[in-house]
């Protein structure tokens, strides 16, 4: 007889046994031992295991090998335990109690000789008997669920409804709801419905938490609802986990589960994939599409995440931007690659029928202002929702309110932002009180600083008076504050910092912009050294980010996908202008660029570079320094309630603005001003109007009017170093014939006296007398190169009016040139450039008489008579004998328009 082990006990884990034959003994009997267990004593052994492993409530024991669901012996009413009974070739039972570590383990029932004394035929025919009695468990199971739901009903509509009174509710802090009953002892009574929606169970709960299902089985899936402390959740609300998946709040590994059950022969596999995630409600925008979920977790210090994540990215190439979004703010999960299979499918099976809206871009979506971490709702707050960081304590989701025949929500919905982007510029700290005593307060008497924090306060009213996106690009040179302005507008929405804050910088190309505008719509927008991106990209950007509207994409299948759109207020620095950088790579910069990106000079002209007042301050040095501490200290606060002040009081605010920003162009704009000056007027009109209302609202201590000042100032900086109120395109017309002329005057223009000199490439013919030089450009040529880029007909009208092309006869344009031509019908332009118009002013400054600001093109109505050059060279005005000081020179191939000593520069004027 060989050797054989030890019998183990019925109910204790099997470990690894080497297996023993057993030689002479009779079939179904071994000498000295047993007979083979009966099916009862099977049974026997299987519940006594199941209590070992601390498991309860599991009568009647189901045999038909699916996987059960029973209590455990600290909540014996719950279903926290699992257990799968296998009856077949050889019985054995794998449970899991999740109170006591989550971990599965299998007991075999039969002892290793006791198998092992069955006969083939002795197993055939218990594997007949199993299917026979797993059948007839299937059907009792059926039976019992349909008397248990028939009896369920019986009780439930004998009950009464749950009201006030109820102790549990009361001690809950839960209101009453529709569907909550209450018994005649006081017990609250919940129906427990199955996924089809029909009545299953009830469960009992008494004043002192203690929960007892009806007697009878429950259904493989069921649900209940308890209404949140605010009683948002008016029904129950079924939550349906895909297959297989389970969510543990016990045990060494909490967190989202999956079993695997891959038949009658063999046990569950138990796979851990993340840790605990659970899904908010199921998003959509209102036109139905652009669906995902509202994700919530916990990072390892216990701060809260939350994560609208777009369905989108689980049918992409790219799937993986949701485990590493989920991973990178602190989600644990299974290294595996099975495991992230799982997370994918769960993500993807997920069902529920909580609805919320969400919105692609942040600002105003209808009253309320929707910002990553927090949604401000003009009426009847509903709290904070689609957390990028961390989320406030104590906030409940409740569900859709109201839901049309098309599935899209109503207005009461809640709204979340969903987007991709994996951060949260749009973050707080420290207090209100704070920014407004230090950067509010350092900001006046600084005419660019107030002018840049006023342009984030009125990034929100962008929408309310139908203006585009634009801004402001501070230009001048390095280390003259141009970044601290920037720091101390950023510190109104975020973190006042360019490193880790909310300033960004212009070195991104204009995908990467297109996707960062989308994120700061009706928001500011700081962009920081315009000279770190090509200019390419900034002549790109000047014209999309002032359009509100990035670039249509086709999606693999060729059709057109949606096309992101923003407004936004942006603020720029840089240490040239934007129409230099443009041309830095040989672009040319378009009057639309320059009146959406206007320039201002950052040297406020107080020799401390963008400062004006240093507040008892050492330096401008020390100053910037503390203004910048300052910025990344406090942050965040001032436009969440300068937000909540314009939603209580948006008519009445908006009427006012409009009337504002109506008289200020008359106030700020010359008489004969363009359209393009006009409308970057109502720009600072617009940053203006938010100061004062800022100021009026408490969130800054300036002093009334503090904000149109400032804005005046800068405003008419810009216009000085603009040249005048006229047209942008007017203005380069005539700076692109004074270079051509300037480069080209003597060498492609042929002499009239010098008939047969060779010029190379002619353009035209040069004639000079004793009033200057007059410049015939043939018509193709002036159309060709002169005016390239151009509209010609629009540039000899606009030479023509300024007095620099020389009309013919009758009316005529053109003239015929001064030197015999083989063709009769041969006209030029006559361009000269230093004719003297009577009534011109060919200065850039401000006129003497008038007081008003006149450049080379403009004609000044009163005019101021012309200077005397005397012989020591000092110029004074005829009217008054005012002398004209600042003389400067620019260029060097120019005839002063003036009397006297003939100089070989323009000369430009400022009053004194």
């Amino acid at each position: 007889m060989n050797e054989t082990k030890r019998s183990r006990p019925a109910g204790e884990p099997s470990g690894n046994r080497e297996k023993k034959s057993v030689s002479g003994s009779m079939p179904g009997k071994r000498p000295g031992s047993k007979p083979v267990p009966s099916h009862s004593e099977l049974l026997e052994r299987a519940a006594a295991a199941l209590t070992a492993a601390g498991l309860t409530n599991f009568e009647p024991l189901d045999a038909s090998g699916a996987l059960a669901m029973c209590g455990t012996s600290k909540k014996p009413n719950g279903q926290a335990g699992r257990y799968k009974l296998h009856m077949d070739n050889f019985p054995r039972l794998w449970c899991v109690n999740y109170h006591e570590g989550g971990e599965g383990q299998t007991v075999n029932l039969y002892e290793p000789h006791e198998i092992e004394l069955l006969s083939p035929a002795e197993k055939a025919a218990l594997r007949e008997r199993v299917a026979k009695e797993k059948a007839a468990a299937l059907e009792a199971r059926e039976k019992a669920q349909k008397a248990a739901a028939q009896r369920a009903g019986q009780i439930l509509e004998a009950l009464a409804q749950a009201g006030t009174d109820n102790a549990y509710l009361t001690r809950k802090e839960v209101p009453p709801m529709r569907g909550l009953r209450q018994d005649e002892d006081g017990r609250l009574v919940v129906p427990v419905w199955d996924c089809a929606g029909k009545l299953a169970s009830l469960q009992y709960i008494g004043a002192d938490g203690g929960k007892r299902f009806l007697k009878g089985p429950l259904p493989r899936v069921y649900y209940f609802s308890i209404p949140a402390k605010d009683g948002s959740k008016a029904d129950p609300l079924p939550e349906k986990l895909p297959s297989g998946f389970s969510l543990r709040t016990g045990g060494k590994l909490p967190g989202l589960w999956h079993t695997e059950v891959k038949g009658d022969d063999s046990d569950p596999v138990e796979t851990w994939v993340c840790g605990p995630l659970t899904v908010q409600g199921a998003t959509r925008d209102e036109n139905g599409v652009a669906w995902g979920l509202l994700l919530h977790w916990q990072d390892a210090d216990g701060g809260a995440h939350s994560w609208a994540m777009p369905k989108a990215l689980l049918a992409g190439k790219d799937s993986s931007a949701v485990l590493a979004r989920l991973a990178d703010e602190g989600l644990p999960f299974s290294s595996g690659q099975r495991a992230k299979n799982l997370l994918g499918r769960f993500l993807t099976e997920y069902q529920t029928r909580r609805r919320i809206r969400c919105v692609p871009r942040t600002g105003w979506h209808g009253g309320a202002f929707v910002l990553p971490d927090e949604v401000l709702y003009a009426q009847n707050p509903l709290g904070q929702v689609g957390r990028v960081g961390q989320a406030a304590p104590g906030k409940d989701l409740p569900p859709s309110q109201s839901e049309n025949k098309s599935g899209t929500s109503g207005t009461d919905e809640k709204l979340v932002l969903q987007t991709r982007t994996p951060g949260n510029p749009f973050r707080t700290a420290g207090t209100l009180d704070g920014w407004r005593d230090t950067v509010g307060a350092w900001t006046a008497g600084n005419s660019r600083l107030l002018l840049a924090v006023c342009a984030a306060f009125a990034a929100p009213l962008l929408e309310m008076c139908g203006m585009e996106s634009g801004g402001f690009n501070f230009s001048g040179q390095s280390s003259s504050g141009k970044t601290t302005a920037l720091v101390a507008a950023a510190s109104v929405w975020g973190r006042g910092a360019s490193s880790g804050g909310f300033v960004q910088n212009w070195r991104a190309t204009s995908n990467g912009l297109e996707g960062m505008a989308a994120l700061y719509s009706d928001s500011l927008l700081c962009l920081d050294e315009i000279g770190q991106a090509p200019g390419r990209t900034v002549q790109e950007a000047a014209y999309m980010l002032g359009n509100g509207m990035g670039k249509s994409r086709a999606s693999q299948d060729g059709s057109a996908r949606a096309v992101k759109s923003w407004r936004c207020f942006i603020l720029s620095t840089g240490e040239i202008g934007l129409a230099e950088k443009i041309r830095e790579e040989g672009g040319r910069a378009r009057a639309g660029q320059e009146v959406r990106l206007v320039d201002i000079p950052a040297d406020a002209g107080a020799g401390m570079g963008i400062f004006e007042e240093l507040h008892d301050h050492a330096s401008p040095q020390a100053f910037a320094d503390v203004l910048k501490q300052s910025a990344a200290t406090h942050y965040g606060h001032a436009v969440r309630a300068f937000i909540r002040a314009l939603q209580a009081e948006r008519e009445k605010a908006g009427a006012e603005l409009a009337r504002f920003m109506e008289r200020g162009v008359e106030d700020f704009c010359p008489a004969d001003a363009d359209g393009q000056v006009r409308r970057v007027a109502r720009r600072f009109l617009l940053c203006a109007g938010a100061g004062e209302m800022a100021a009026e609202w408490g969130l800054v201590p300036w002093e009334q009017g503090a904000a149109v000042a400032a804005a005046r100032t800068c405003f008419e900086a810009w216009l000085s170093q603009r040249g005048g109120a006229g047209a942008a395109e007017d203005r380069a017309i005539l700076e692109a014939v004074r270079l051509f002329l300037e480069q080209h005057g003597q060498s492609r223009f042929q002499d009239v006296d010098k008939p047969d000199a060779v010029c190379i490439n002619r353009v035209g013919f040069r004639q000079a007398d004793e009033t200057g030089t007059t410049f015939y450009v043939l018509s193709e040529s002036f159309r060709a190169e002169v005016c390239k880029g151009h509209n010609h007909r629009r540039a000899a009208t606009v030479l023509l009016e300024s007095g620099l092309l020389l009309p013919g006869d009758g009316g005529n344009i053109k003239r015929r040139p001064p030197i015999p031509s083989p063709a009769p019908a041969l006209q030029c332009f006559a361009c000269s450039c230093w004719q003297r118009v009577p009534g011109l002013a060919w200065w850039c400054g401000r006129c003497v008489v008038t007081g008003r600001e006149i450049n080379m093109q403009s004609r000044c109505d009163r005019g101021f008579e012309e200077c005397q050059a005397s012989s020591a060279g000092e110029n004074r005005a005829a009217t008054g004998g005012m002398p004209c000081e600042s003389l400067l020179t620019h260029g060097s191939n120019a005839h002063s328009p003036l009397p006297g000593p003939v100089t070989r520069a323009w000369r430009w004027w400022r009053a004194p």
